[in-house]
Formats: structure tokens, sequence, C-alpha cells
């Protein structure tokens, strides 16, 4: 699955527009990473587990009746769904969860988990469905915790904007 991806280009008119400063700031951003992009991904996580996949725009599929009655023998009927245990969306929202996979270089960051039940990888598994072969096969529909359709033509416009604006709000600061 290819990681999300936000191409920011700058025409050449835009460019001579940069100062020598700006140009520096675009060559390495990670403080911008750190300090506008890592805040933004937390809060586009925090409203895909709120809204149950729609502000990704793909509301995620119901839990079986069988899942739903496993969910409510333990005491959890009523947590929204993939968050049994909060371990992933902790994961996700929460700068200091120890299951959280961050990696930040000058022109690339990533933010992802590394949760894991016994082993199994269940995240990635949301992420694309599976089937379960026990007694009979069982697929699990997709909940995508990342909007399925990861290029920057269908990623949600208001997210993109969220990301180009605070882009240009930093770009401005640097340039004072």
């Amino acid at each position: 699955m290819p990681l999300p991806r936000f191409d920011f280009r700058l025409d050449a008119e835009a460019l001579v527009s940069l100062s020598e400063r700006e140009v520096r700031a675009l060559a390495d951003l990670t403080p911008f990473w750190e300090s506008e992009a890592d805040p933004l991904v937390r809060g586009w996580f925090r409203q895909m587990f709120e809204t149950e996949g729609a502000a990704g725009g793909e509301r995620w599929a119901p839990l079986s009746p069988a899942t739903q009655k496993l969910k409510e023998a333990d005491g959890r009927g009523g947590m929204p769904l993939l968050r049994w245990t909060d371990t992933m969306y902790r994961s996700l929202v929460n700068r200091a969860d120890p299951n959280q996979r961050k990696s930040v270089s000058p022109t690339a960051f990533f933010l992802g988990t590394g949760a894991t039940h016994d082993g199994f990888p269940y995240p990635l598994m949301h992420q694309r469905g599976w089937t379960m072969h026990n007694f009979y096969r069982t697929a699990v529909a997709p909940r995508s915790v990342l909007p399925r359709r990861l290029v920057p033509e269908v990623f949600p416009d208001t997210w993109r904007a969220e990301l180009e604006r605070a882009l240009a709000g930093y770009l401005a600061r640097i340039a004072q």
C-alpha cells in the first residue's frame, strides 16, 4: 500500500519571490514537520476515529453480530469501532505512546502505528480487510484508518488545504 503523499509544487514565479531564508527552509522542513504537520496528522487520525472513517470519505463497516457479542462480553460494548482496547487509537494520537512509529527527515514525515496483538499486525489488517479461516471463511471488511485511496487527487481536500495553509504560514514566519 503506498503511503500518503503531499506534493507541493512551486512555479518559477513563486520561486523568484521567495527569500533566501524561505528557500533554505524548504530544503529542510524538519521544524515544520514537528511543529505544524505532526499536530495536523494526529488531528486527522482523531477525526477518522471520531467519525468512524467518514472524515476520510468512507464510513467503516459495522461490526458483525458475533464480534459485537464478544465486545459486549468483554465489557466494551459501548466502545466505538476500532477502539476495543484503544491501543491503536492512542498510538496514532498521543505523542508519547510506545506503539507510535514516527520518522522525520528534512523532506519527509511519517506517523504510524506498531500496535500488535500477540504479534498480529491488526492495524494493517483493518486498513486492508482480511479473511478469517477458522471453521468457515469469514470476510472482514476494511475499516481504513487512513483514507483507502491515498493519492493526492482524492485525499480529503480539507486536509490538503489545512496542510498547505500551515506550510504557507510557516514560510511567512520564516521570512520575517
